[in-house]
């Protein structure tokens, strides 16, 4: 295939000569004689209509075969194709994902003082009393585990009262900002990153690019980016904890990852990248890590924005109950439960089993020393159930101590299902062995 340009860079014309698939040798050969043959006939009736008709009109006529000829021979030899090059932009999309699950209505008052002060800056939630300078010298003195210096060395040098008047207000404004940074749940501040009032990224990606904004917890939900998105996102995120939503108990980071795959070929513009605002409380049995391999194939980047503190918050959680899908009645089967303590006083930790409705007479009850370090337990217990057909039991685990202070109290409970029989196991033991 030749292309000769015509007008501009963008058109140009694109010779396909015939038999394109043959032997250069075979191929110029065999288009030189399909161009020789019509061009023999008309020189031959040429030379026939010389005798009968005058030679002005017999030129003429020569003139006009051989330029219907050479024409007809370009179309069927060379196959000319009139082409033009159109260049359309398509934006790329940038895909934000906002974690909405029961965790992300969890303040964090565990952070350290330094970390308050810097979230604190990045969130621009300071009072306007308080200077840039000042935040930033109390960031400092934090950073470098000296005492705070609420007053500089020039400011009322000459008087030791005002010096102690400006010392006790700046203590008290460094201490009412940390505690307003602990009434920040995690889904307040991903409200904050992404409002213009504060760092504003919504906004300031959209300037660049398209954004898909999303809602995440057990499903995914889109949100619509310019208008009221803040209420979509976050008007449902203080949870009942007596009464929470099934919805949003899990997270499943692979919701967003999943969406992203979908659409990153699609006509609308490629995903150039995945923001995730989560606390990365992934609570479901299937990992993500294979969406991040196959987005890691197809060139799309995650970006993860951490929302939480390092310290993990005090809490007693269930992490998993497993018992056996079925068993006979009258026999006894084994209930193993899995949770987490974090960041609780040494204390006794009561755990019980109960059916629904009857948590003051529970089945079994046990109770755990905590020692007072961040540590899983995984405890079991026998259980017997009479009563035949699908029973419901719940595993609930209580701190002991009066003055214990949870995070979450939502996640100490999980039920667990299973279907009791009325027949009996007919077992013959042989040589000690059942069969």
């Amino acid at each position: 295939m030749h292309r000769i340009n015509l007008f501009d860079a963008d058109t140009y014309l694109l010779l396909n000569p015939r038999w394109g698939d043959w032997s250069p040798w075979v191929q110029i050969p065999a288009l030189i004689l399909l161009a020789l043959i019509p061009l023999f006939l008309i020189i031959w009736l040429y030379r026939y209509e010389m005798k009968v008709i005058t030679k002005g009109v017999a030129s003429t006529l020569l003139g006009l075969r051989l330029l219907v000829v050479v024409l007809i021979l370009m179309l069927v030899c060379l196959q000319p194709t009139y082409a033009r090059d159109t260049t359309k932009e398509m934006p790329g999309r940038v895909v934000i994902a906002v974690d909405v699950s029961q965790s992300m209505s969890v303040q964090d008052p565990q952070r350290p003082p330094l970390d308050k002060l810097k979230l604190a800056k990045s969130l621009k939630i300071h009072q306007p009393d308080i200077s840039d300078a000042t935040l930033d010298s109390w960031i400092r003195d934090h950073s470098t585990k000296q005492p705070v210096k609420w007053v500089a060395d020039d400011e009322h040098r000459e008087n030791a009262v005002e010096r102690r008047k400006l010392a006790q207000l700046r203590k008290k404004q460094h201490d009412d900002l940390l505690a307003r940074v602990d009434q920040l749940s995690r889904a307040e501040i991903a409200r904050l990153v992404l409002s213009k009032q504060s760092i504003g990224l919504l906004d300031q990606i959209k300037d660049a690019h398209r954004v898909d904004l999303y809602a995440f917890a057990q499903d995914l939900r889109r949100v619509n980016s310019k208008s009221s998105w803040q209420a979509q996102l976050f008007e449902n995120i203080n949870h009942d904890e007596k009464k929470p939503d099934p919805h949003v108990l899990s997270t499943d980071l692979s919701l967003p990852l999943v969406q992203s795959l979908n659409r990153s070929g699609s006509e609308s513009g490629r995903i150039l990248g995945v923001v995730l605002l989560t606390d990365g409380q992934h609570n479901l049995p299937i990992s993500p890590l294979d969406r991040t391999a196959e987005m890691k194939e197809r060139k799309i980047p995650i970006y993860p924005v951490a929302l939480g503190a390092k310290k993990s918050p005090p809490d007693v959680a269930i992490l998993g109950v497993s018992m056996p899908s079925a068993a006979f009645q009258d026999v006894d089967v084994n209930v193993a439960a899995r949770f987490r303590v974090t960041d609780m006083k040494a204390q006794d930790l009561k755990i019980s089993l109960y059916k629904p409705g009857e948590e003051d007479k529970p089945i079994k009850t046990k109770t755990i020393k905590h020692d007072g370090k961040d540590r899983e337990y995984f405890e079991t217990f026998p259980m017997r159930l009479k009563e035949a057909g699908t029973q419901i039991v719940h595993v609930k685990i209580e701190p002991q101590s009066k003055d214990a202070k949870e995070t979450e109290k939502s996640n100490n409970e999980r039920a667990s299902m299973i279907n009791v029989a009325k027949d009996r196991a007919e077992v013959l033991v042989m040589d000690g062995e059942a069969r």
